[in-house]
């Protein structure tokens, strides 16, 4: 006996899919090994190379250039170059050529200094000279073969108290003694130029008084105030007697040539 199975009911349906996976985007296949990926959403496609005739040469690779505020690395050789540059053998040879050059200068501006000093003492001679020549009478020149004949002699006389009269005011200067007092006026000329740095000195040390003693052609004391700013007073006390006009006179003009002011000059 043969039994037949029962003929449907109906249509079959599916069941009806939840609603949260109506929500959810279709699923994608993986792509195929060796196919490109597309590119992400938001970023640029990178251009594709032109395509080249078959059998050309390649071109050469674009020349990467350098951004604005960067540089390229050095190479090694200019990196030996540059550290050979900065050894010390090298540091050293460049300060000692420094030291030189300012050993140099140091010794140009001694040289200047010491010429301009001995400028200065030289026109001092001069205006000292100038005015000892001009003071002092002219000294006759006698042949040596001639005798210049001799004055008469004066009888000595004597006052009643035993002393010897003095020479007459009218009466001038033998040659022998002009002839002394020209050769001493070098000598004076020296004593008045080392009073007139000594002077300079203690006005610029700044102390308030100098007393000092001198020799030679001046032989006196002499007693410096500062009385200002290069301003001074001279006291001056010869050892044989008071010192005459020409020597006053001489340090006065000394003074004024070296730029310093006299207030008072007291000989005695």
């Amino acid at each position: 006996m043969k039994i037949q199975d029962p003929a449907p009911a109906g249509p079959v349906k599916a069941p009806a899919a939840a609603p949260f996976q109506r929500l959810l985007p279709p699923a994608k296949s993986p792509p195929a090994p060796g196919t490109p990926r597309p590119p992400l959403p938001g970023t640029a496609r990178p251009p594709l190379p032109a395509a080249r005739p078959p059998g050309g040469s390649q071109p050469p690779p674009p020349q990467v250039l350098p951004r604005p505020g960067t540089a390229l690395a050095a190479s090694p050789a200019r990196a030996l170059a540059r550290s050979a540059l900065a050894s010390p053998e090298n540091l050293g040879h460049a300060r000692q050529g420094m030291h030189g050059e300012a050993q140099r200068l140091r010794t140009v501006r001694t040289e200047a200094q010491t010429s301009s000093q001995a400028q200065v003492e030289h026109r001092v001679h001069e205006l000292l000279a100038r005015e000892l020549a001009r003071d002092l009478p002219p000294v006759s020149s006698v042949r040596p073969g001639a005798h210049a004949p001799s004055p008469p002699a004066e009888p000595s006389a004597e006052t009643p108290s035993g002393e010897p009269l003095s020479r007459p005011e009218g009466l001038g200067r033998s040659p022998g003694e002009a002839a002394v007092e020209a050769a001493e006026a070098p000598s004076q000329v020296q004593a008045t130029l080392e009073l007139i740095q000594r002077i300079e000195v203690f006005v610029k040390s700044q102390r308030p008084a100098l007393r000092m003693s001198l020799g030679g052609a001046l032989a006196a004391t002499v007693e410096v105030e500062r009385t200002g700013p290069r301003e001074v007073a001279l006291r001056i006390q010869g050892h044989q007697g008071p010192l005459g006009e020409a020597h006053l006179s001489r340090i006065r003009e000394a003074l004024e040539a070296r730029g310093l002011r006299l207030r008072a000059l007291h000989a005695h």
